[in-house]
């Protein structure tokens, strides 16, 4: 068994048209140049061939086109599948809110008629496996190592006021809690979706947004006996990682994608930016903590230059991580301890000796480092989500 899965995670592309003189609505503009500099797909390409990119998987939770526009949707899968192909990596993919024809617009009678139509099939090649998939909202893929749910969050979107919000219908629930307890776990488990499944209120003012039942899924991922699982959803992009809220000590990580190319929220201004992430899942020190760890890079676009390194501050810094979790004041207090004997250490001592901080969430480093600055007079000085140094103040 491989000790790690790759995972390329490309979300809410919403391509669109726009001559020159228009003003495009993402930065995908289907009528634009091929230039690296101005085209997030070009440009993906070289990071690809400068960074030696490759993947396990390429996950794409939705939005693959825009305002369900069938030749934006058509035009972000085929994107999608060629940078597959360039990766060389399989292509699991979900349906987003702008996927589904919700108002009825382009197909008067089915907001999924397009989705459908897409060739090759979408989600999936195997005839079956669609047909399970549109029928009951979800469907599976297994490999040796690795177990997937893919989950239609808009399913019920074109009814209502349902594209207000996701949903996760108790019948849909209640299949993938069979499915979990009748199938054998795996090294790394994946739910992949559109819609949050948790309100993020601590960012969008009240957000209504949601998945409708996501909590009921949260919890029995969280329960201890169906191995350790990641979330990965997109829709608000807002790029972070976080821990599924449950009654029990097991955690389940839920990463928030950022937009690969899609518009940037006014109130996030200062918080996101266009990003693609690249993750790594070590399956070893998944089993020993209980908990899915892994490491992530990202990249974040910006016009004109193309994807660089991230380092605005915006979203996810270039090196972040997740899976280790311990208290900031007892991790602190662990530091001191461990490192009390000299001034300063490099950031290389500091995981060769601690190689748990590797798995530390961008959120619970600054904690650390907050706590080590406040409690004790010690520094970490962090760079891109690394830690460069530690010393005394």
């Amino acid at each position: 068994m491989a000790a790690t899965t790759t995972l390329v995670i490309i979300s809410d592309l919403h391509p669109c048209y726009a001559k020159e003189d228009v003003k495009a609505e993402s930065f995908l503009n289907m009528a634009g140049s091929w230039d690296a500099r101005v085209n997030p797909v070009a440009g993906f390409y070289n990071i690809v061939q400068e960074e030696n990119l490759q993947a396990d998987y390429l996950l794409c939770p939705g939005d693959i086109g825009n305002k369900a526009d069938p030749s934006s949707i058509t035009f972000g899968w085929q994107q999608l599948q060629r940078m597959s192909e360039k990766l060389g990596a399989s292509l699991l993919a979900v349906p987003g809110n702008h996927d589904h024809d919700s108002r009825l617009i382009f197909h008067g009678f089915d907001p999924k008629y397009h989705l459908q139509s897409l060739q090759p099939a979408f989600p999936f090649i195997e005839e079956a496996k669609n047909a399970s998939f549109w029928a009951w909202h979800w469907a599976s893929f297994e490999q040796a190592q690795c177990r997937f749910i893919l989950l239609n969050t808009s399913a019920f979107h074109g009814l209502s006021d349902e594209f207000l919000h996701g949903r996760l219908s108790p019948r849909t629930l209640g299949d993938i809690i069979r499915y979990i307890e009748d199938t054998e776990e795996r090294a790394v488990n994946v739910v992949l979706c559109h819609h949050h499944p948790q309100r993020l209120d601590e960012m969008f003012m009240s957000d209504y947004e949601a998945m409708d039942g996501g909590s009921e899924l949260v919890s029995k991922l969280s329960d201890g006996l169906s191995g350790n699982w990641l979330i990965v959803h997109g829709h608000k992009h807002a790029p972070r990682i976080m821990y599924g809220m449950s009654a029990g000590s097991q955690a389940t990580v839920v990463f928030a994608a950022g937009s690969f190319s899609g518009p940037i929220a006014p109130q996030l201004g200062t918080k996101a930016t266009n990003q693609v992430h690249h993750v790594t899942i070590d399956a070893n020190e998944s089993s020993t903590r209980g908990c899915l760890c892994g490491q992530i890079r990202t990249w974040e676009w910006s016009y004109g230059i193309g994807w660089c390194r991230s380092a605005s501050g915006r979203g996810l810094p270039y090196m972040s991580g997740f899976g280790f979790r311990e208290n900031p004041t007892v991790l602190a207090q662990r530091v001191v301890t461990h490192f009390g004997g000299q001034p300063f250490y490099s950031g290389r001592e500091i995981y060769n000796q601690l190689p748990e901080l590797l798995y530390l969430t961008p959120d619970d480093l600054g904690a650390l480092a907050k706590n080590l600055e406040q409690r004790h007079r010690a520094r970490l000085e962090i760079n891109g989500g690394e830690i460069k140094q530690y010393g005394n103040i």
